[in-house]
């Protein structure tokens, strides 16, 4: 007999993972108690079966005192008076947050947690998403620690996310763009920010309702013919201006940088920014987008033309599907990283899906 899982269920591995992460920090924040926990946890799950005007409630909440200082929460917006965490409440808040770039912010002290805001991000403390009915993950910043899906309970690296997909994918670059930054902490993470350009090109080639795939390579291999003989690139690119630009941008969060919040260091930024804004648009165009995990762009318009006897695909967990289940936009992405192993495919599907394809240990894999 199917024993399921429910928000309660999430608390222990939560508390588990959540101290072993937070091992190597010198003051570690505290979660709140367990029937605290309990509560976020239950009223998170109810409001993802929520719906207003037929668009389902999405959101992240980050469990924050509004008593923050300015180096810990991130651009803050306080409502005045807070509203009260409940189902109701989240599903008339959560469309005026963009759930991939702002948050929710809840006081979780009283006896009834009280939503009093929004911010981009608050360091390092607990966040709450939901981001389909029935399917909850509870982490710090944009990283998931436990999530709750179809009943079953799924800890880190058991179940990779869209975005955690996007953060490993871009590791090696996020690594490289912060060499020689000594970065002294602040309201954000260096190992989530750089990926979030890349999330939010995905999240608004969604919103466009076209649909579109964007395949990433490693910047180091954009020379190689490993690559090259898989695909077909009608209109064929190389912009490799977003990279200096937010190399340059870095340098702001310096403890020894002279210029540290310079403006022109801000301004980097932005017109970086503003140059991956035109991304998404290039998928309208039919065919996949091709980048590096630098953001150089190769390519639009491109075809897969890898041919692989590929029957089957894997989930996380480790069952497997045929892939006939799958449209031609999934199949592309499927022999793709089946022929190219160390390439990632995103998939954005008109319906709003945002899938990623990866390759492990030979296996062709779908996160969702």
């Amino acid at each position: 007999m199917t024993s399921f899982k429910y928000p309660r269920d999430m608390i222990a591995p939560l508390k588990a993972r959540w101290y072993e992460w937070a091992r190597q920090e010198s003051e570690p924040p505290a979660l709140p108690s367990d029937d605290k926990l309990a509560l976020l946890l239950e009223v998170a799950y109810h409001a993802s079966y929520t719906a207003d005007e037929r668009r389902g409630t999405q959101f992240r909440a980050v469990v924050c005192s509004p008593d923050l200082r300015e180096t810990e929460i991130d651009h803050p917006l306080r409502i005045d008076p807070p509203r009260s965490f409940t189902p109701h409440e989240i599903m008339r808040l959560a469309p005026a947050a963009d759930a991939a770039k702002v948050m929710l912010t809840v006081d979780a002290r009283g006896d009834v947690p009280l939503i009093w805001g929004f911010c981009n991000g608050a360091d390092m403390q607990l966040t709450v998403s939901v981001m389909a009915p029935g399917k909850l993950s509870v982490g710090r910043n944009m990283r998931s620690l436990v999530a709750l899906e179809d009943g079953r309970i799924f800890e880190e690296g058991e179940r990779l996310g869209v975005f955690q997909s996007v953060i490993e994918a871009l590791a090696e670059a996020t690594d490289a763009l912060w060499d020689g930054v000594k970065w002294p902490g602040g309201s954000w993470s260096p190992q989530v920010n750089y990926p979030a350009h890349l999330h939010d090109v995905l999240s608004t080639i969604r919103k466009l309702g076209h649909g579109g795939t964007v395949l990433v390579i490693p910047d180091r291999e954009c020379q190689s013919l490993s690559w090259r003989q898989l695909v077909k690139i009608k209109y064929q690119c190389e912009d490799d201006s977003v990279w200096p630009l937010l190399r340059k941008s870095v340098f702001q969060f310096d403890e020894d940088s002279p210029g540290r919040g310079a403006m022109e260091f801000q301004y980097a930024e932005d017109k970086a920014r503003r140059l991956l804004e035109r991304l998404p648009g290039l998928t309208a165009v039919d065919g996949a987008l091709l980048l590096t995990d630098r953001y150089r762009v190769l390519g639009f318009g491109v075809e897969v033309l890898a041919q692989t006897e590929l029957e089957t695909i894997f989930l996380p967990d480790g069952t497997s599907r045929s892939v006939e289940a799958y449209g031609t936009r999934h199949r592309s992405a499927f022999r793709f990283c089946a022929a190219y192993p160390r390439g990632a495919a995103f998939v954005c599907s008109q319906d709003g899906s945002i899938k990623c394809v990866r390759n492990r240990d030979g296996k062709v894999t779908l996160y969702e």
